[in-house]
């Protein structure tokens, strides 16, 4: 049997997917999913940039910029 490390970051994004939390008005610069389900990650350096995990987690936005976690709509916001 095979066992994979899991992220924490992605295990807490999953769990808010299946809560349903979305963030409304909101769309994906990687997939351009719109309506972000689950955590919105937001680019510190470029403003207008929010991913959703899956291309947070691919490294789709430049790799040297931080971005905020943002768990659903109304919660803080934090730097990563």
């Amino acid at each position: 049997m095979t066992y994979h490390k899991l992220n924490a970051v992605s295990d807490i994004s999953t769990s808010y997917m299946a809560a349903g939390i979305k963030h409304a008005g909101k769309t994906c610069a990687g997939c351009k999913m719109a309506d972000i389900p689950g955590t919105l990650w937001q680019c510190e350096s470029c403003t207008s940039v929010s991913l959703c995990a899956v291309c947070y987690f691919k490294d789709n936005h430049d790799t040297q910029h931080s971005f905020y976690r943002v768990d659903g709509p109304g919660l803080p916001r934090f730097v990563c």
